[in-house]
């Protein structure tokens, strides 16, 4: 089912933005109080997040809702804390071999997944600052 922006925003609370430059914002849903993560893009392909949506790929965002508006997507996502791997980099300098190899692993786990979608999502944009890292260590 489709929504609107103002419908979304029923649904949802601004608490406040968590990446400027890419429009991400932090949000709470009104009634379960859970938080989410919304994404504003101007350049997108809908199909993407609609398979996206429909096919959940294990250590990615759950896609919750997506809104199509006024040449904007709108997307609703799973909120998953962490730091990403670039901050962990500047802090904590090298990984071990271990830790190295177990995001590998866990890397190519997801995009092995994404590029047996059909047709195949190729992601693009990895890079050390698009990769989180939840306190638990997964990727």
């Amino acid at each position: 089912m489709s929504v609107t922006l103002s419908e979304l925003w029923s649904v949802y609370h601004e608490l406040g933005v968590l990446e400027p430059k890419h429009r991400i914002r932090l949000v709470q849903h009104r009634k379960s109080y859970k938080l989410y993560a919304l994404k504003e893009y101007d350049q997108y392909d809908s199909a993407v997040f609609s398979w996206l949506q429909a096919h959940p790929v294990a250590n990615m965002p759950q896609i919750i809702e997506v809104v199509q508006e006024n040449g904007r997507l709108y997307v609703v996502e799973e909120y998953i804390p962490g730091e990403t791997l670039q901050e962990l980099l500047d802090t904590q300098g090298r990984f071990d071999e271990n830790t190295v190899a177990d995001y590998a692993v866990q890397l190519c786990a997801i995009l092995t997944e994404l590029h047996s979608a059909q047709p195949p999502i190729i992601h693009r944009d990895i890079k050390p600052s698009n990769i989180i890292i939840s306190p638990d260590g997964v990727l």
